[in-house]
């Protein structure tokens, strides 16, 4: 009998996105012939990971993986990673808020102001590219500031920025809040812009794994389908598990709070057409925003990897 083919595979600790791995680290699925090790790591410390051969998988999201292919393979990063499944989708739990008392009523409204957002690369291209081709927004006339969430939470508060960027359980406390307004989804907004919901992560591997065990690769994409379908059939057990063995705040303590966080989220896991077109589309947009240089070809963005 062939040994047992080792995959190290990183995930980070956010149990809205670590249910649907939950079968997985715990050994209720098991990819055929193949031992994966799930570890909890952040980012970007877990993006470093792949990149430096720490290990062999990992979540990521379509910014950073779109950025690391225009600079890998190179002296600066001689490994290579490539995008072998869709990751976490969602429907609903990012967008951009203003005070009720404020006289920023919509989006057109954002010219002049000053914007809170966490990420200069994958969320800004999101939110500029919503407001430029949907809204029809200056987004060089907005002031953007980047920062924490944490620092942008006090700068909202203190009316240093006018308008915040909130995803997760700050969006779905503001959503409740009455002094505070929803401009608009990302989701809803990427939605409308592209016709399909953002993907905010995807499944990669380094590039030489999977050239040197494909049937490795499908077998764990297979164990990431089945682990994604255990947390549809038993989502309350998962979620009331997670919640002991939660590490972070107060929203992943409580169920309910939980639930509300993740019931829009989805784990597609198959790179088709529609996620292609995804991913080509934030890397057209981060090319107008300056975020690339130039567009990446399709060859280094989903490179062949299986037997044909």
């Amino acid at each position: 009998m062939a040994a047992e083919r080792s995959l190290r595979f990183s995930i980070t600790p956010f149990n809205y996105t670590r249910q649907f791995y939950y079968a997985l680290e715990k050994g209720i699925v098991r990819p055929e012939g193949v031992s994966v090790d799930v570890v909890h790591k952040h980012s970007p410390q877990k993006d470093q990971a792949i990149v430096c051969g720490d290990v062999d998988a990992t979540t990521m999201s379509l910014g950073k993986y779109v950025i690391t292919k225009s600079i890998s393979h190179t002296d600066v990063f001689p490994n290579d990673p490539s995008v072998v499944g869709a990751g976490l989708s969602y429907r609903q739990g990012s967008g951009l808020f203003a005070p009720s008392d404020s006289n920023i009523a919509g989006p057109t409204d954002l010219e002049g102001v000053r914007l809170g957002i966490h990420d200069q690369s994958g969320a800004m291209t999101f939110h500029k590219a919503i407001l430029d081709h949907h809204f029809d927004v200056d987004v060089d006339a907005i002031d953007w500031v980047v920062d924490t969430h944490q620092n942008l939470s006090k700068a909202f508060e203190s009316r240093e920025v006018d308008v915040v960027e909130r995803v997760g359980d700050w969006y779905w406390d503001y959503l409740d809040d009455p002094n505070v307004e929803l401009l608009y989804d990302l989701a809803d907004g990427w939605h409308k812009l592209e016709g399909a919901y953002p993907l905010i992560h995807l499944i990669v591997l380094d590039r030489r794994f999977c050239e040197e065990n494909p049937s490795t690769v499908d077998a764990f994409l297979q164990a990431l389908r089945d682990s994604r379908d255990y947390r549809d059939n038993y989502y309350e057990d998962v979620l009331s598990a997670l919640r002991g063995d939660s590490r972070k705040g107060e929203s992943e303590q409580s169920i309910e709070r939980l639930q509300r966080i993740t019931k829009t989220a989805t784990l597609p896991v198959t790179l088709d057409e529609s996620a292609k077109a995804n991913i080509r589309a934030w890397m057209d947009y981060a090319v107008e925003y300056g975020v690339l240089a130039e567009a990446i070809t399709d060859d280094r963005l989903f490179p062949e990897w299986a037997d044909e």
